[in-house]
């Protein structure tokens, strides 16, 4: 589990966080943001049985929402829970989840909840993430001439789409995923059924 946990996060750029005491850092919760193929982005949380009944994962479902949607401006959200998960529900509705039907997930019947970016909660709070300020902000069209010249120093788009350069910066790789992982979002909420990422020869991995 834990294994396929950093294969995620290492993919995507976010993924599943361990929650702890700020005191005695105590294990309370796992929670995060989950990329399924089939469903989008998932909001998932497993608390303690210590941690019930403190407030913790209203916290940090709040925390998941600022980063998908303040930092990582993601398009939705979802949540699935079981029918009979009266205190995840009401987290959920807590947090300014809306209802969206049902779904089969791993191979039980699930309610399904969406969270969009004008839910009031996602603009409550601003979480701190260390100085980690990262903040993807998604704009339809061909991008301003300030990003033109931030990004100069790429090499030139060989499509000739007059887009954004682009930069090879190997220790940024997990930025990259997560910019296109996101985008792969934006592309799937607008019901694209393809997704093409064109790529300079020179930057293709080479074995």
């Amino acid at each position: 589990m834990c294994d396929d946990q950093v294969a995620h996060s290492t993919r995507h750029g976010y993924g599943d966080f361990a929650v702890r005491d700020a005191s005695t850092h105590a294990f309370l919760s796992q929670v995060g943001l989950r990329n399924r193929p089939r469903f989008g982005v998932d909001l998932g949380f497993a608390l303690h049985p210590r941690a019930q009944g403190r407030g913790i994962a209203g916290e940090a479902g709040r925390a998941c929402q600022d980063l998908a949607f303040r930092r990582l401006s993601l398009p939705a959200v979802y949540a699935f829970v079981l029918p009979g998960n009266e205190a995840s529900i009401a987290v959920l509705r807590r947090l300014g989840a809306q209802a969206d039907g049902t779904v089969q997930s791993s191979g039980l019947h699930c309610l399904r909840y969406v969270f969009g970016p004008t839910s009031t909660t996602a603009a409550e709070r601003t979480v701190d993430d260390g100085g980690a300020h990262l903040q993807l902000v998604h704009a339809a069209g061909t991008g301003s001439s300030n990003d033109q010249t931030a990004l100069s120093q790429g090499p030139p788009d060989p499509f000739g789409s007059n887009v954004l350069g682009l930069v090879r910066v190997d220790r940024q790789h997990t930025l990259a995923r997560t910019v296109i992982s996101v985008a792969v979002e934006h592309a799937r909420a607008a019901g694209a059924e393809t997704v093409i990422v064109p790529c300079h020869p020179d930057l293709v991995p080479r074995e």
